[in-house]
Parts: C-alpha cells; structure tokens; sequence
C-alpha cells in the first residue's frame, strides 16, 4: 500500500473476517479499488487496536488522520541503522520479496496496484547474489517455483489489463520472473514471456 493509502485507512475497510484490507476506487492514487491481503502479525495487530480506538481512522488524532510520519519514520530508522531509505521503499521491497518467493506478477500487480509491466519491472531490485545463479548451472528459485504456478504448464486466459495500451484479452504461459517484450507479428502485437508463451492484443 502506498503511504497515502495506509495514513487515510478506515476502519470499515479493514475485513478482518475475510482477511483484507479493501480499498475503495476513492482511496486509491489509481481509482481502482483493491484487496490486500492480511498476515497474521498484521491481523492480530488491528484485533488488539480496534478494542480500544473509537474513531473512524486507523491511524488517527483527533479522529483525522495522521498527516506526517517523517520524523518518526527517520527516527526508527536512524535507530536501526538503516540509511538512504524512504517510505516509498517498501513498496519496492515487497515486489522484490514476493518475486524472489516465486509468486505469479498478476498476483502481485494486482495487490500493489501496478497496471503498467513497466512499472512492476521497475519496482523488482536485482541483488548480485541472484545473478551468480547464473553461473550456478541451475534455474534460479523463481524458474524452479514456476511448475508450481502454472500446474502442466497449461495456457490460461486471463484480462490483460497490464499492458498500457489494452485491456483484450491474452491466452498465454507466464514464466517467472517476468521480462515483457512485444514483436509486430501479421499486424497484431505478440507478448512473450522470457519466450515462452503467446498472447495477442
């Protein structure tokens, strides 16, 4: 969730029955709505705040919501040790995470929020020890992780809304990790995935 998102939560979008956070299209930088999954850390956390705030915000003052968190953002991390880090980085690390996980991009993009590839490729960070498995004789853990994604490795159809210029309709295979390339063939753009697949838009 992006920083906004989190600061203007409220509570009726909170489903801890169900498990999700549920943004509305009016919460959203991108006017889509979306639904976050919750973990149990996080679960428990607003099952043990919720008992004692009587407010409509998650994160409030004066039943408004929390405006600024830089100070104390740069005070856990000047405590931690940790430097040259905004906000905004944990956006760029989960995407990295759940992609070295092996979990399917449509997954992901569709928790971030990402519609463009472009953009969800620029949000992965590539670390020097996951380009040594190139030398390694191996198929790293996204590749090795893929069979599991997409049992017998069976097209599926799915609404292609990723792709910036189209929202048609695409029967393909997706490898992981995900490198998106696009060839005019018989006047019709072709998507492949690290070459394998099909899919027209």
């Amino acid at each position: 969730m992006r920083k906004n998102e989190i600061l203007k939560l409220l509570w009726d979008r909170v489903d801890l029955k169900g498990g999700f956070i549920r943004l509305r299209p009016e919460d959203t930088k991108s006017g889509d709505g979306r639904a976050i999954p919750l973990n149990k850390e996080l679960t428990e956390l607003f099952k043990d705040t919720i008992k004692c705030l009587h407010h409509d915000y998650v994160f409030a003052r004066d039943n408004k919501p929390i405006k600024n968190i830089r100070k104390s953002f740069e005070g856990a991390c000047a405590e931690a040790g940790i430097e040259d880090f905004t906000f905004h980085d944990f956006r760029h690390t989960f995407v990295t995470r759940k992609r070295i996980e092996g979990h399917d991009p449509i997954k992901i993009m569709k928790v971030t929020g990402h519609k463009d590839v472009s953009m969800y490729l620029r949000y992965n960070t590539v670390t020097e020890e996951e380009l040594k498995t190139l030398n390694s004789g191996r198929m790293d853990t996204n590749m090795d992780t893929n069979k599991n994604l997409m049992p017998n490795n069976n097209p599926q159809t799915i609404d292609f809304t990723l792709c910036p210029r189209s929202s048609a309709r695409i029967e393909q295979w997706i490898p992981n990790p995900w490198v998106a390339r696009s060839n005019r063939v018989g006047g019709t753009n072709k998507i492949m995935r690290n070459g394998i697949g099909r899919g027209y838009y």
